[in-house]
């Protein structure tokens, strides 16, 4: 009997001519805005309408014929998205004409290939769910009155924000068409990551020497010190993972001076939870790397740091040092002994309404009747209580769900795939997700696109790789069956020579 051979995956050519196209129509505008937001005085309104206009016409036709232009638009822009609006009216700026266009993409595209918006996207129901379960929250908010007054006047704002998370992933879930896409994305988020990392070191340049932690910290594009840390720990995953996996060649280690200046980019956040998700984050790569590899790299950072500790910054040591497990001590500093309060507050409202939640952004509203003490403070610094007592535990078991579906995805992709860059792609996923959980236990760091929009991305890009090797399986387990099939035809046909001797013998 012959063997049984496992039908190969396809690695279709994705760098080349596809990817410096594109990087080349969409960089020149793209970096001619970025160019004058460098100066401090933004651009020119002339300048800004006509690159604008040329870019939304560019884009307008990708949105019906290549949506690859848009996708790496959207990808490029979207950790600038709050730092540059581009502006045009009211309610009429980049991040939503962006979304626009995503959405007429996506629209297009379904009635071109005569499917659902969400077919074939795996976990896309489960998204649905998540995003259904976010607008029951929205209703739940209006029924108090006044949650309906701050929704109408805040409120809606975050609402889209937070759904522009849900657009990002079934849009792209569905746009990315094969593996060479889905490979260049995971360029365009790297990319983008190196332009928001380039924004902090110019503010580094600025406040890197102020007197106090409070004025030198970092604050990003999106403004919050605390959110700059996360983006950075979330989207140099795949670049940490591609060290992890290439760490024995030469080219490897050009990337040190990036590391370190990432890492003091990192420390200048002062954001402790981004210092513990960056260590889980390197830990997970290595031990899913290999386990001698974790147990080697475990062993020799614990020897270095116990013979020389100098080299954890200063600033890591004071920060940490100001944090103890006593509730309300006087040595715990304002920030801790906030969130700790501030989580039991969010317990307590779960407790209250486990299956509903208390409505979307209402905790803000509803914090001081659960809180001993004032607190400044809006959100529970969880993600996981933020949508236990906003949303629900049914949203958050979704939510975990989603988290385990991309933590699966990420494994598959690892271990499956046929090339080296997926495998990197395979293990960036999993370095992601371990900094994704960690930073979330100390922030609520899900909730906008210019912090965790590249995580959805990714999350894209993992699934569409998944879709096209299980069609390629499916297509070569089809063809080999009805290989076999006609074989088996001919084997049992009989010959004419037979056919005749038993003409003959009747």
């Amino acid at each position: 009997m012959a063997a049984v051979v496992e039908p190969r995956l396809p690695v279709t050519p994705w760098a080349g001519r596809q990817l410096w196209s594109t990087l080349a129509l969409i960089g020149i505008p793209v970096s001619v805005v970025f160019a004058f937001s460098l100066t401090g005085d933004g651009a020119p309104a002339a300048v800004l309408y006509g690159v604008s206009g040329i870019l939304g016409a560019i884009l307008a036709i990708g949105a019906v014929y290549r949506s690859e232009w848009l996708i790496a638009t959207a990808v490029l822009y979207m950790p600038l998205s709050k730092q540059i609006p581009a502006n045009i009216g009211p309610g009429i700026n980049g991040p939503n004409v962006l979304l626009l266009l995503l959405l007429l993409a996506w629209i297009v595209n379904s009635i071109r290939n005569r499917r659902g918006l969400i077919e074939g996207v795996r976990y896309g129901k489960l998204m649905t769910v998540y995003a259904f379960l976010s607008l029951i929250s929205v209703w739940v908010l209006l029924q108090n009155p006044v949650g309906r007054d701050y929704f109408w006047a805040d409120g809606i704002t975050e609402l889209k924000g937070w759904l522009d998370q849900f657009v990002l992933f079934l849009a792209l879930g569905s746009l990315i068409s094969n593996g060479a896409i889905a490979r260049r994305v995971v360029v365009y988020c790297v990319l983008g990551t190196l332009v928001a990392q380039a924004y902090g070191f110019l503010e580094y340049l600025d406040v890197g020497e102020a007197s106090s932690i409070d004025d030198a910290r970092l604050l990003g594009p999106a403004g919050q010190p605390n959110d700059f840390g996360a983006f950075i720990v979330y989207n140099i995953s795949p670049i940490i993972a591609y060290a992890v996996l290439n760490v024995w060649k030469i080219r490897t280690w050009l990337l040190i001076p990036y590391f370190l200046l990432t890492l003091r980019l990192l420390l200048a956040t002062f954001s402790r939870g981004a210092y513990i998700g960056l260590m889980m984050a390197s830990g997970a790569a290595t031990y899913f790397r290999g386990k001698l590899f974790f147990a080697a790299v475990l062993v020799a950072s614990g020897i270095l740091l116990w013979n020389y500790p100098q080299l954890v910054p200063d600033s890591v040591r004071d920060r940490f040092g100001a944090t103890t497990t006593g509730y309300n001590s006087p040595d715990l500093d304002k920030s801790s002994n906030s969130r700790l309060i501030l989580w039991e507050a969010a317990i307590e409202m779960t407790a209250e309404r486990p299956l509903s939640g208390h409505g979307f952004v209402s905790f803000r509203l509803l914090k001081s009747q659960y809180t001993d003490v004032p607190v400044e403070e809006s959100d529970p610094h969880n993600q996981y209580l933020y949508v236990a007592s906003q949303l629900g535990l049914p949203a958050l078991l979704v939510f975990l769900a989603l988290l385990y579906g991309f933590y699966r995805s990420s494994l598959l992709v690892y271990r499956f795939g046929p090339d080296m860059s997926s495998r990197v792609i395979g293990l960036g996923g999993l370095t992601m997700l371990a900094g994704v959980v960690t930073i979330n236990m100390f922030g609520s760091r899900m909730v906008n696109s210019e912090v965790s929009g590249y995580f959805w991305v990714y999350f894209a890009v993992l699934i569409s790789l998944l879709r096209e090797w299980e069609t390629a399986i499916r297509e070569k387990a089809e063809g080999s069956d009805d290989d076999d099939s006609s074989v088996k035809q001919r084997k049992h046909r009989p010959t004419a020579t037979k056919r005749g001797h038993e003409r003959a013998r009747r």
